[in-house]
């Protein structure tokens, strides 16, 4: 019998339960039982929406720091929702799922998250600190110079970065050239120190300090040797037994538009970890002097206010000077006038801090040193888009002024870089017509036979290795470098764009979309006269320019420039299509003197505890009127000149 009530068995205390009621209890327990489960998941799930709509409301934008650098946002945009809006890059909201890949990947700090809490800056009155060693500028030599002191030293060691990161133009640079090091002895490869360094002073016709060469060139392989104790290099170099010079390349130049950024990010995480203190967003602006004219420390401007930083030794290694006007105009008065265009060469941060500030304290500059490296014809739509074949040789070539300058077949030789050089604000159109646009290109006919002279930066080029070992002798020209051809940018380029050229038919709805857009990067219009207005050029001058161009490819003989006939092709069937160029450079170099240890030179002798490195230095090359003889390319100095004066400047410190 089953009792309606609820009662205890004797001896036992257990509660007998009526069936109704005992339903009830289970439901109650398994109900509760499921909520106990299910809260983790229902919390989860919350979390998860919050996290969705917080996604939701970034809104990721890019501002006027984007340099047109690879275009890796772009590469790396899942959702295709980053494209050229006329002078730089620009992301479609519509498009744009939120994921901030484009912000991880920039590294000028040219994406934001408008969504993001500003930044509370809190001013402040002058900081004072000290520090051993203390480095202005945080890109390759800056870094390098830090860890190294570091290292050998144990001091303490600070560096001073103006932009948002450290890193600079080494994130973008093309690559490193490497030799005599334990990797090449261990190979067997001889060493070829005495010619590199006879190549490197018969290129520069032995104007330059001997023992400044031989120190730079010993410090390649001394920074590489030092390097594989810490920084894990069998994860970025390979050694190519197949380049001439045996020379070693990173593996990550050119694979997905990374170039040197591993190496960068990994000499980053070096200086870390020896204890370099980087401070970011602090730009030095004033040298401060003892007595006897050392440097005794630096003002420096940071987010809340001023800080003064005292300092046993002081690097200058802030970059180039391409955005210094003042420098600029006294100094390269013919690139001065140039449209400034968007380039991980133009860096927001390069503007010649180090060398200014040098100025104002006295200290002698080399304004004879400082110029630009020409890197030949470019133009904004293969920094932004793809590399079509809008700059072929069949095309007209017109200037700002509506008429033709040059024989078009020579684009990408040296000759024709000095020739763009005279022309207004150093620009040009390339013109086609439909029916040229659309045909399979010509075969290339820009051939640069005459070894890198002119705008082109003259490498040493450093003796290549015979298929037994034995040095040969490379040319002043640098034809037969480490890197066959190279140019100071230390790219091989017969062709305007580094032979990366593409075949495929151009995408006339892409070519339509940017002619919408500011900047003239691609001109269209129905006639040539629509053409003209549109260009910017005078309409009647730049008829009659086309007019006689094609009376000459009617005739078969180019009267004016010589042009090969098979490339002498009319501008006569609308739509027509005109691509802006310009002339490309790897930035302005040059500025402090430098003794063979790194020393700034000053007008008594070297300033006994401050020292230069990079692109802010000229005593590595000459310069004879704009053309730069140098002893090895930009990058692989930085890297030379980086370890020489922290090397120095760490036993000097473990000395004392």
């Amino acid at each position: 019998m089953v009792h309606q009530i609820d009662d205890l068995v004797p001896g036992y205390g257990v509660i007998i339960m009526s069936e109704r009621k005992l339903n009830l209890t289970r439901r109650k327990f398994i109900a509760a039982s499921s909520a106990a489960i299910a809260a983790p998941i229902v919390i989860n799930m919350a979390g998860k929406v919050a996290e969705a709509k917080a996604e939701e409301k970034k809104a990721y934008y890019i501002n006027d720091n984007c340099c047109l650098c690879l275009l890796r946002c772009k590469k790396s945009c899942p959702a295709g929702a980053i494209s050229f809006d006329g002078e730089k890059m620009s992301i479609d909201q519509g498009k744009c799922i939120r994921c901030g890949t484009c912000m991880k990947v920039c590294e000028v700090s040219a994406v934001v998250d408008s969504s993001a809490p500003p930044q509370e800056i809190k001013p402040h009155d002058i900081i004072r600190r000290s520090c051993d060693v203390l480095i202005l500028g945080g890109g390759t030599s800056g870094l390098i110079a830090a860890a190294i002191a570091a290292d050998l030293s144990g001091k303490k060691v600070i560096l001073l970065e103006k932009a948002k990161k450290a890193g600079g133009s080494g994130m973008f640079a093309g690559g490193v050239k490497l030799f005599s090091t334990k990797w090449h002895r261990d190979a067997g490869f001889p060493d070829q120190m005495d010619d590199y360094i006879r190549s490197a002073m018969n290129a520069t016709n032995w104007q330059l300090n001997p023992q400044l060469v031989a120190n730079s060139f010993r410090a390649l392989p001394a920074f590489f040797d030092w390097f594989c104790t810490w920084g894990k290099p069998e994860e970025l170099f390979t050694l190519n037994k197949n380049v001439s010079a045996a020379t070693m390349a990173i593996q990550m130049t050119n694979k997905e538009g990374l170039r040197c950024t591993p190496l960068m990010k990994r000499l980053i995480e070096g200086c870390v970890s020896k204890g370099v203190e980087i401070l970011t967003e602090y730009s030095a602006t004033e040298f401060i002097m003892g007595d006897k004219g050392e440097i005794t420390g630096v003002k420096a401007k940071d987010p809340g206010g001023i800080t003064i930083i005292n300092c046993k030794f002081c690097l200058v290694s802030t970059g180039n000077v391409i955005n210094c006007g003042p420098l600029m105009k006294r100094c390269v008065p013919e690139y001065a006038q140039a449209i400034i265009r968007r380039s991980a060469h133009r860096l927001p941060t390069n503007h010649g801090d180090g060398v200014l500030m040098a100025e104002q304290a006295g200290i002698p500059i080399d304004y004879g040193s400082i110029c630009v490296t020409y890197t030949g014809v470019n133009s904004t739509l293969a920094e932004a888009q793809v590399r079509w074949q809008e700059n072929r040789a069949e095309a007209l070539y017109i200037n700002l002024h509506g008429r033709r300058w040059v024989n078009e077949t020579f684009c990408g030789g040296d000759s024709f870089t000095w020739r763009l050089v005279k022309q207004p604000k150093d620009t040009f159109f390339a013109i086609m017509d439909s029916k040229i646009l659309n045909m399979d290109p010509l075969p290339k006919a820009r051939i640069n036979t005459e070894g890198n002279k002119g705008g082109r930066s003259v490498e040493s080029g450093v003796p290549s290795l015979n298929e037994k070992g034995k040095a040969s002798q490379s040319s002043a020209s640098g034809a037969s470098g480490m890197f066959p051809g190279a140019s100071g940018s230390g790219n091989s380029v017969p062709d305007p764009f580094g032979g990366m050229e593409t075949k495929e038919k151009p995408n006339l709805k892409e070519l339509q979309r940017i002619a919408a857009l500011p900047g003239k990067n691609v001109v269209i219009g129905d006639t040539i006269e629509e053409l003209a207005d549109r260009m910017g050029v005078e309409r009647n001058t730049f008829a009659a320019t086309v007019k006689r161009y094609n009376e000459l490819c009617a005739k078969g003989h180019d009267d004016d420039y010589f042009k090969p006939a098979e490339y002498m092709l009319p501008i006569e069937k609308g739509p027509f299509y005109a691509f802006s160029h310009f002339l490309g450079m790897d930035g302005a170099v040059g500025g402090l003197s430098i003794n063979e240890n790194m020393q700034v030179m000053g007008e008594n002798g070297p300033v006994n505890n401050l020292y230069a490195a990079g692109d802010t230095t000229g005593s590595r090359f000459i310069n004879r009127d704009g053309e730069r003889s140098e002893i090895i390319n930009d990058m692989t100095w930085a890297v030379a000149s980086g370890y020489l004066a922290g090397e120095t400047i760490g036993r000097r410190l473990k000395e004392a």
